[in-house]
Formats: structure tokens, C-alpha cells, sequence
């Protein structure tokens, strides 16, 4: 007897076993619909396998498409992240197979290769930009999985070598996809490669309608799109041929999707599904990531240092200034220099690496904090999100809220500050 094990878009763990009728030719990753609880609904086979069940299946009854909607490589993807990120199998192909995916035989508008392509620039490569896409050029013509981290301080020209290295991947029908931290970033990329490159490119991000989407997912699963341009979810596209993955600013935390399940992080799914093409993972950053300096230092990735900046252009002086003295924020010098800036006509960044309005509350008098009395954290001040106004203590671990204390909680004074 032949059994498919079939998988719904449903927040459960494993497959169901399903008899498959005779007749009927069903494939891993192709889309069909079966009886599930007291309805009957679209799911995506796992596996096919001859078996003698030990209690009676019910029967499938009808496939969704006429093929496989996800290749091998696709369903072990979505298993690599039920097992890696404790996502239901379901929901893992969800987002694999959109819901705005209805038909793969849908028609589709061909994605046009810029008619002129821009020429390559005529500029002179950094000895760090040569020495690391000769590298990476090598690692990338052996056609053999490797992962390597670009150490590059901020303009090295890390982007320029990313442009030649995609080039070269594509030359012979590869595909490419290039993943950018913020939504933003996108289409300032995606405008300057669909233009130098001359083949068709894609822009993935949650941005885009649904047409948008279903339109470039069914491009890229029939290979018409050799080169994608997105934010993290770009890395569950269905490529055909990927030949080479590249992670701009690794380090950025947008790049793990937290707020719905499935909960991923893109630089692990990036990683995973090249191995399964033999392609090349090249992460860059001027901060790597614990985890990418971590794998480097064990010999999971290689790393190519970018110590030098493409411009001539001395760096800027940096200058660590001792705190003000106790309750003031702003020291003298910082005051002086930014004095110094408003009577010359510029302009000054103060930029406060924290949430909230105030990280502290604390007694003016003899310095007592206010803690979470479970978590040990000092609380939050944030303004209140209501037309009332007002402040509230949140503790950034628990997520209790208190009012501002009127009065130190240990000396007993009315001298709390934030």
C-alpha cells in the first residue's frame, strides 16, 4: 500500500498518515487536500512510502497542483527548522508556500533583464577588497557548500565586492539572493544591482502586495529570476540553482523573525539550505555577530579581513569621555563641543543606545534604585502610550508595570529621579 504523510498549515508537531488511492501519483513537497478533523484541507506531503498500516488511513482526495509545489531540498528545509527552532512542521511550510500561492501554473508576467546594463566601474580594488574576492571567486568556482565572514570596517567596499561576487555567480545560470537587514535598504540595492547587473532581479520584502509576491515566488521556483534582492524572508524562497548567499550586516537582530511563528533566524536557514546546493555563504559585517565570531574562531567559517577604507579620507577622531558628575548626563567637554558646533552652523547626533524614557529611578539623596523585586532589574520609565500622559515603570524581563514612586523606598525621601 502507498502512504503519504502529509503535513497542515496548523500549530501541531508531526505529519498524518494518509492511504494514497490508487491512481493517483502524489510527490514530496507537492501540495494535496485530505480529510483533517471534520473538514478536509490543503496540506504538503512529506514523504511517500510503501507500508502495511496498522489501523485503517483514510484516503486522499486530490492533489492541488500537477507538481511538486516545494523541491526535496524545500521539505528538508522546513524539517531543519521544525527541528532547529521548535516550529511546527506545519507552519514552517506555510511560510515556505505562502497562502497567496494558489496555482504554480498561474501565468506571470517574465521579469525583464535591464536592457543596458551599467559597465563595471573603473576604479582600482583595495589590497583587502582583492584579496578577499579572489578568495571568495575560488570558494565560489569549486561549487562545494563553505561560509565565510567578511571582517570588514565600515566603507571597505564590502557592497562592491558582494556586486562582483554575484556577477560571477550567476554567469552560468546560478541563482543569487542578497539579504539586507531593514526594508529600506532594499530598494536603494535593488535599484543599483537590477541595474548593473543586466539579468532579472527580484525585490522581496513584507512590503510588497500579494501580487507582488506570488508573482516574483513563482518567477524565482521556475528559475526566470537569477537574482533576489530582501529582508529576511527572502531566504525561504524557492530557488532552483542557488549558487550563492549573502548576509549584509549579519549582526542586525532584524534578520530573526520573532513577532510570528515560525521563529527563524535567517543566517541559519541561509546557511542550512546552501549546503544542500553546494553553494557559498558569505556574511558580512564591521561587528560580527557572537555566533559568526564564533564560528570562524572554530573553523565553521572562514574569515577575510577588510581592514582598509576605499576612500582616502582620514577615520574621524573618537574620544571617550569620563560621565558627568552625579545626576548630570552631559559632561563639560561634550557641552563645549557641541557649543562649538552651534556657533559654527552645524549640526550635532547625540544618538542613546536604550528603550524607554529613563533607565533609571533612583533617590537623589541616597542613590537607592527602584528593582523588580523578582527579576533584581532596575525599571523602565516609558511615557504612557494613552492622550493622558504620564510616566509608568516597566520591567523589561517580566513585563510588570508600577506607577513612578513618590518616595525613595529606602531612605523614605521625596527625591527620586529619572
Amino acid at each position: 500500500m502507498k502512504i503519504a504523510e502529509v503535513a497542515f498549515p496548523v500549530p501541531l508537531p508531526k505529519g498524518y498518515h494518509y492511504r494514497v488511492p490508487d491512481g493517483m501519483s502524489v510527490a514530496t513537497g507537492q501540495r494535496v487536500r485530505a480529510p483533517f478533523g471534520p473538514r478536509k484541507a490543503s496540506g504538503v506531503v512529506l514523504s511517500v512510502f510503501e507500508g502495511e498500516p496498522q489501523r485503517p488511513l483514510k484516503l486522499l482526495d486530490s492533489t492541488v497542483d500537477a507538481r511538486p509545489a516545494l523541491s526535496a531540498e524545500g521539505v528538508a528545509c522546513a524539517r531543519f527548522m521544525a527541528r532547529r527552532f521548535g516550529a511546527p512542521i506545519g507552519e514552517a511550510l506555510k511560510a515556505l508556500i505562502p497562502p497567496f500561492v494558489k496555482s504554480l501554473d498561474e501565468p506571470v508576467e517574465v521579469f525583464a533583464a535591464p536592457s543596458r546594463p551599467r559597465a563595471e566601474p573603473a576604479f582600482t580594488l583595495t589590497p583587502g577588497q582583492a584579496g578577499a574576492l579572489e578568495r571568495l571567486e575560488s570558494l565560489l568556482d569549486a561549487k562545494v557548500h563553505a561560509t565565510t565572514l567578511i571582517f570588514g570596517v565600515p566603507a571597505s567596499g564590502k557592497t562592491e565586492v558582494y556586486l562582483r561576487l554575484i556577477r560571477r555567480a550567476i554567469k552560468d545560470g546560478g541563482q543569487a539572493m542578497f539579504l539586507l537587514p531593514e526594508i529600506s535598504l532594499t530598494r536603494p540595492f535593488f535599484d543599483e544591482f537590477a541595474a548593473s547587473l543586466g539579468v532579472p532581479v527580484a525585490l522581496w520584502h513584507s512590503g510588497l502586495t500579494p501580487r507582488e509576491r506570488r508573482r516574483a515566488w513563482l518567477a524565482i521556483s521556475r528559475g526566470d529570476v537569477k537574482v533576489v534582492v530582501g529582508a529576511r524572508s527572502a531566504c525561504l524562497l524557492p530557488f532552483k540553482d542557488l549558487r550563492l548567499a549573502v548576509l549584509d550586516e549579519e549582526q542586525d537582530e532584524s534578520f530573526k523573525q520573532d513577532s510570528n511563528s515560525p521563529f527563524y533566524h535567517a543566517r541559519e536557514v541561509a546557511i542550512e539550505r546552501s549546503k544542500a546546493f553546494g553553494a557559498l555563504v558569505v556574511l558580512g559585517s564591521a561587528t560580527p555577530s557572537i555566533e559568526a565570531w564564533g564560528m570562524a574562531r572554530r573553523g565553521e567559517a572562514e574569515m577575510l579581513a577588510m581592514p582598509d577604507r576605499v576612500s582616502a579620507v582620514p577615520r574621524p577622531p573618537v574620544t571617550t569621555l569620563p560621565p558627568g558628575r552625579y545626576g548630570e548626563v552631559l559632561s563639560e567637554e561634550l557641552l563645549d563641543k557641541m557649543a562649538e558646533r552651534l556657533r559654527r552652523g552645524e549640526q550635532s547626533i547625540l544618538l542613546v543606545n536604550r528603550r524607554g524614557f529613563s533607565t533609571l529611578t533612583t533617590c537623589g539623596k541616597c542613590r537607592w534604585i527602584d528593582r523588580c523585586v523578582d527579576c533584581g532589574v532596575a525599571k523602565i520609565t516609558h511615557e504612557k502610550p494613552d492622550a493622558a500622559g504620564g510616566f509608568i515603570l516597566i520591567c523589561h524581563h517580566c513585563g510588570r508595570k508600577w506607577p513612578p514612586p513618590e518616595k525613595c523606598g529606602d531612605c523614605g525621601e521625596a527625591a527620586m529621579r529619572t
